[in-house]
């Protein structure tokens, strides 16, 4: 069963001007988030995920996209130049498609280098909202 999450809406809007990522823990509904929860807003998705081994080729002999209006690179963080690799695409392609990327912490976007680059078209969103972190039970 897929949740309407909260953060859904602020997502769309947020993609009709920058490109959007959302980073967080394990197992907390990122892919779902970007995936599942926009087919409501988007007709057409491309969804790459870098540990697919298809979605990997894809990617690294830049085969064509197809029609499509949202792109969504889930676990790009694990490819070597990733963050030259988005920005590149998303300059180029801006105009035509919205941009989606999630991953782990380990997309370490919050680096000096990231917020030189891309920084101001980038919003992050936490996979966990004060509501949720405030009604967890103490485990002491």
């Amino acid at each position: 069963m897929i949740k309407n999450r909260y953060l859904a809406d602020f997502i769309f809007k947020d993609l009709q001007e920058k490109m959007v990522f959302i980073s967080g823990p394990r197992q907390v509904g990122k892919t779902t988030l970007a995936y599942d929860l926009m087919k409501d807003k988007f007709k057409k998705i491309c969804y790459y995920n870098w540990d697919n081994r298809q979605d990997r080729k894809d990617i690294i002999n830049s085969n064509s996209i197809p029609d499509t209006e949202l792109i969504v690179f889930d676990e790009i963080h694990k490819m070597r130049e990733w963050k030259s690799f988005v920005k590149g695409e998303y300059d180029k392609l801006k105009s035509k498609y919205k941009f989606i990327v999630t991953g782990s912490a380990k997309l370490d976007i919050y680096r000096k280098q990231v917020c030189c680059q891309v920084m101001f078209f980038i919003s992050v969103f936490l996979s966990f909202s004060l509501k949720k972190l405030t009604s967890l039970k103490t485990l002491l």
